[in-house]
């Protein structure tokens, strides 16, 4: 996205956001990022856009400190956390009904397994996280996203409104950040 500089600087801070969120709107191919070998770089390149993004939005110059603007002023989380948000938002849909079948078959509950009712992590509510072999295998939704939530706390992923879930889930990934 490229908006000149007499543009940018007659435009209000409103219209330049929307532009900007317009962009990034539904941008899920962050989920395919996830995972413990996700690569760096590929992230590293993703914050620079949403770094440049931020920056056009505050009307900041390219050498400007933005990982404060970012939290504080734009409410963004940084890219890493915006692929976990992504994952356990998805995970929490499944189990509420609101995901697609194909979603809902990788969120088997620890509880569901037999053999494994009495443990720990079924009465917390933990996922099963299946094996792989592959480091592909381990960027899966099926591995990644029961991951991201059998991290989360109990008292975020216990949450009955999607709206409380959100805003609990993002004000947790942002302390993670600080």
């Amino acid at each position: 996205m490229f908006l000149p500089a007499q543009v940018r600087q007659s435009s209000a801070n409103d219209v330049a956001k929307s532009a900007v969120n317009f962009t990034f709107i539904d941008c899920r191919p962050n989920c395919l990022l996830a995972g413990a070998r996700a690569p760096q770089y590929q992230l590293s390149k993703l914050q620079a856009v949403m770094n440049s993004a931020g920056r056009l939005i505050c009307g900041l110059n390219k050498f400007d400190h933005i990982s404060h603007v970012l939290c504080d002023r734009l409410h963004w989380l940084p890219v890493e956390q915006r692929i976990q948000y992504t994952l356990c938002l998805l995970v929490y849909k499944a189990q509420c009904g609101l995901a697609p079948q194909y979603l809902v078959d990788f969120c088997q509950p620890v509880s569901a397994v037999s053999g494994r009712s009495g443990l720990r992590s079924s009465t917390r509510g933990d996922l099963v996280v299946i094996r792989t072999e592959t480091d592909f295998g381990e960027r899966s939704f099926a591995v990644s996203a029961p991951l991201a939530w059998n991290r989360l706390p109990e008292k975020i992923s216990n949450f009955q409104s999607l709206q409380l879930f959100k805003s609990n889930l993002k004000t947790h990934l942002f302390s993670c950040t600080a």
